[in-house]
């Protein structure tokens, strides 16, 4: 299974890994805490199918491939009753080439936690990353937070949509781009929320750093409710560096691409500050540094 990549190529213990009817399988048992990261790398056309069990606790790495084309990847999560599963979306693309495109979804039973961090830092082509979440029973819980750090003439496009089928769930977006060169970045979110799905509670928030003139940032958060008693709000927010706090930095000593740094650095923090996994945290505050070093040298 060439899309599976797990430490000392082996399923960490109690995770169950198959090829069946063309797709790559990943299971994990009713009741089963998995500790170690689940390491897994979605190629182009490749099918993913992850299912966590009953009251099972769990952490997946996706990483994605380096892509010549358009030939998306699909990933389907399964999360059982009571299932707790964090997914870290990684993807970092090569000067002139893009990652994979993928779609995900997300199928959340009674009393289900999802959270998703998406990390993309690109110089390459167009990227593409949609992601569904269904709720399908009531008391479920998902939280989707994204970081792209883009320049050259990269694009990182993001679809999302929370499907609230039913009612009593929670769902919350919140996703930061940062754009230098002739970037581009798109974020389009959709929330629905079903006739009789009442106390539904959703909340979307995108905000865009823009570091160069040629740079652009689009942003289309959208509600579709239909049904009374919830509370589902969004909102969008595009700028550049403050030049009142960039001078009050400099004013205090700091040379000027210090002062950026420090800037472009805690506009990136917020997302990063509740990664549950200490280890990959910290690997992502270090690309994160990296990148944005970078920019500001550039």
């Amino acid at each position: 299974m060439s899309g599976l990549k797990f430490t000392a190529d082996k399923a960490p213990a109690g995770v169950e890994v198959r090829e069946r009817d063309g797709r790559n399988e990943i299971a994990v048992p009713d009741l089963r805490l998995v500790e170690e990261l689940i390491h897994a790398r979605a190629e182009a056309s490749e099918n993913i199918y992850f299912r966590a069990g009953v009251s099972s606790r769990s952490r997946v790495r996706l990483e994605l491939g380096v892509s010549p084309g358009e030939k998306e990847a699909r990933v389907q999560f399964i999360l059982e009753p009571g299932a707790c599963v964090d997914v870290f979306c990684i993807a970092e693309g090569k000067p002139g080439r893009g990652t994979v495109p993928v779609e995900l979804c997300y199928h959340l039973k009674k009393h289900a936690s999802l959270n998703v961090w998406t990390y993309v830092g690109s110089g390459g082509g167009p990227s593409r990353i949609g992601q569904t979440v269904i709720f399908e029973e009531e008391h479920a819980f998902a939280s989707l937070r994204g970081l792209s750090i883009i320049d050259g003439d990269s694009e990182i496009h993001h679809k999302i949509e929370a499907d609230h089928r039913t009612g009593n769930c929670i769902s919350r977006q919140f996703y930061k781009s940062i754009l230098a060169g002739q970037s581009r970045s798109g974020f389009e979110s959709l929330v629905s929320v079903a006739k009789g799905a009442a106390r539904s509670d959703s909340k979307q928030l995108n905000k865009n750093l823009i570091l160069s003139a040629k740079a652009k940032a689009s942003s289309r958060p959208e509600l579709r409710i239909h049904t009374d008693d919830v509370s589902c709000t969004h909102g969008s927010a595009t700028g550049e560096l403050s030049q009142e706090e960039l001078f009050y930095l400099r004013s205090r000593g700091l040379a000027e691409s210090d002062a950026r740094f420090m800037m472009i650095h805690g506009f990136a923090d917020e997302i990063l500050e509740d990664v549950s996994y200490a280890p990959l945290k910290k690997q992502l505050s270090e690309f994160v540094r990296g990148r944005i070093a970078g920019m500001v040298r550039a």
